[in-house]
């Protein structure tokens, strides 16, 4: 499963140093969509931030891949991405 965080905030910039720092993360280590959220009649408009670090996207990959070849009766060899077949698929 991926994980997304979503934070929502007065200002990106507030959102992002928040969490980048949290985290020990820089810019180029997330991906992120903004959404604005309107305020009410009173009420200032928001900003939403669904981040997703690329650690864990690549992570997501790896295991999905994993399970992937794993069901379909393959070695993937990670360090050179060679795969071989383990007998005959049935």
């Amino acid at each position: 499963m991926l994980n997304k965080t979503k934070l929502e905030g007065k200002t990106k910039e507030e959102i992002l140093n928040k969490y980048l720092s949290e985290n020990n993360l820089e810019e180029k280590d997330i991906f992120y969509t903004e959404s604005e959220i309107k305020g009410g009649l009173l009420k200032s408009k928001k900003v939403e931030l669904e981040i997703v670090s690329k650690k864990d996207i690549i992570n997501f990959i790896k295991e999905f891949i994993e399970n992937l070849s794993k069901n379909m009766g393959i070695t993937i060899d990670p360090l050179d991405l060679t795969c071989a077949i383990i007998g005959p698929i049935s």
